[in-house]
Order: structure tokens, then sequence, then C-alpha cells
């Protein structure tokens, strides 16, 4: 009974070590700014948050893999167009927020927080606006729109992005596990 023994204290050790990871998770919840209090509320800009990257992963494998500036297909076209779209709405939406001041998380932004909704509100248009000017045979004659687009794009992928977003989430990750050990 040895053999079963052991595989019956490996499986509870496995459980076991599932729970502390799902405990540090909930105690690391509060680490990314969804205090208990305000919950419901975040629950929203949580949603929103989350619409937005899946809008801005859309439209990146859309645009990447799918080939969406020159593309003849049909359903890729307005695939583009509605994550386009959806970046654009979102980040309208986070602009007029953030101006009108009607949300706690806005009445006391930063510069640099305007920034980032800024450029990717940039990106959403340009994006749009190329898309736009290649299926109206526009592109060819305002090619600075397209120049335009990659000085941004460039500008995010190397800059904004790495050094901005990746890093705080890499930054709040490893700070949340060096406190607990």
């Amino acid at each position: 009974f040895g053999i079963a023994d052991d595989r019956i204290e490996r499986r509870a050790q496995f459980v076991a070590h599932i729970g502390e990871k799902l405990a540090f998770l909930a105690r690391g919840f509060d680490q990314f700014g969804i205090p208990q209090r305000v919950f419901i509320i975040q629950i929203s800009q949580g949603f929103e948050h989350l619409v937005l990257v899946l809008g801005y992963l859309g439209l990146l494998f859309t645009t990447i893999f799918l080939d969406w500036f020159s593309t003849k297909s049909l359903l890729v076209i307005i695939l583009g167009y509605l994550e386009s779209l959806v970046i654009l709405s979102v980040t309208v939406h986070f602009l007029i927020s953030r101006l009108n001041k009607n949300r706690e998380l806005n009445r006391y932004s930063q510069p640099s927080d305007w920034f980032f909704v800024i450029w990717l509100s940039a990106m959403g248009i340009t994006a749009f606006a190329v898309r736009l000017f290649v299926d109206t045979g526009l592109l060819q004659t305002n090619f600075w729109l397209y120049i335009l687009h990659l000085v941004i794009l460039v500008q995010w992928a190397l800059i904004i992005v790495p050094f901005g977003k990746w890093t705080h989430f890499l930054y709040r990750s490893f700070a949340i596990y060096f406190n607990e050990i």
C-alpha cells in the first residue's frame, strides 16, 4: 500500500499548493487596484480594460496574421474595422471620463496618465484611417497618413509598451511575489 499512500500524499500536497497559489492571488487582488469597498465600480472599469485589451490584441492579430492592410477578404476587412471601432470607442470613453473626472479613478490624473490614452487613441484613429484610405484608393496620394501611422506604432512598440505597461505589470507582479516570500 506504500505506492498508493505516496500518490495520495502527492495529490494532497498538489491540492494544498494550488490552494496556496489561489490564496496568494486573492491577497494580490487588492494590489492590482481593486479594493473590496469599490468592487462593483471596479468591475465595470475592469470590463472596459478587458474590452480594450481584447480589441487591441484582436487588431494586432488581424493586422499581422490576417494581413488586414492588404487583404481582399471582406470578412477580414470588416473584422479589422470592428476592432478599430472597439479601440476608438473605449479610448474615447476613457478620455471623456478623464475630462469630466466623474470617477474616483480619474479625479487625480497625472499628465503621464493621459499620455497612454492619447497614444492609444492616435493608434486607433490612424489604423482606421489608413484602412479606409486603402479601401477608397486614396492612400497612394496620401502616403503621409501611412507614415504617420508607422511613426505612432514604432513609438508605441519600442517605447510605450515595453517601458511603460509591461514594466509596470512585471514590477507589480514581482513586488507582490517578493512581498510574500
